[in-house]
């Protein structure tokens, strides 16, 4: 099945998009976990946003939920007592997801605001060592482990954890009205054959929140596209 955008993320790999409310990132999240068929899915949605669901997701408000259903595919929607302290009931999360991993089990995630669940400083045991090493648990398949490939949402790039921007194989940015954030997010996205072009495109001017989107890909080329829709 190909993907219904223009990201083709391979086992293993990290999806980082940036952009703020209304930008079109969550949807653009969305249309790239749908690519996956079938398999462990854990989606992470604060907000309960219906967009964030894709086809044969179970729903649950309980951190003990989601790890209890697990391996299967379920969306996280926290709540109020969870809100509390949602960097601790995801590290139990990510406990079990490297735990299946270790088993050969392999899994994606999706995170529709990665800045409840780490910052720039802080960050649990078990969400960095997924961050650092999902791409190849226990030795990968190769070896008998799994892989976990990891789709983040952002609204702000200066203040997530630098692993996630630095182990991030596709960058994505959608509308950044914020000059400072458009800088980080140009830092990011150096194009390998013209390393001052996103500085001269993202930096200058914020897209339009048409769902546009520029996009780093792992050959470190940087290009502009077209608003994607969900698959119906």
């Amino acid at each position: 099945m190909s993907p219904p955008t223009d990201i083709w993320l391979k086992p293993g790999q990290i999806l980082l998009i940036l952009g703020q409310t209304q930008s079109g990132k969550s949807v653009l999240a969305t249309s790239a976990a749908a690519s996956v068929e079938s398999g462990t899915l854990v989606i992470v949605d604060p907000k309960g946003d219906p967009g964030a669901l894709v086809p044969n997701c179970a729903v649950t408000t309980s951190a003990l939920e989601v790890v209890r259903r697990l391996p299967g595919r379920v969306c996280w929607t926290p709540d109020r007592e969870e809100l509390g302290d949602l960097p601790g009931a995801w590290d139990r999360i990510c406990s079990r997801l490297l735990k299946l991993a270790e088993s050969g089990y392999s899994s994606v995630i999706v995170v529709h605001e990665l800045g409840d669940l780490c910052t720039e400083a802080r960050i649990g045991p078990a969400f960095r060592q997924l961050v650092t090493q999902g791409a190849q648990i226990a030795g990968g398949a190769g070896a008998g482990g799994g892989h976990i490939t990891q789709i983040y949402v952002s609204q702000r790039p200066r203040h997530i954890w630098g692993d996630v921007k630095s182990n991030a194989r596709h960058i994505v940015c959608m509308t950044l009205t914020n000059l400072d954030d458009r800088e980080e997010a140009a830092r990011l996205m150096n194009d390998i054959y013209e390393p001052e072009k996103a500085r001269r495109l993202i930096v200058p001017f914020a897209l339009p929140l048409d769902h546009s989107w520029w996009y780093l890909s792992p050959e470190y080329r940087l290009t502009l596209h077209t608003p994607v829709e969900l698959p119906h």
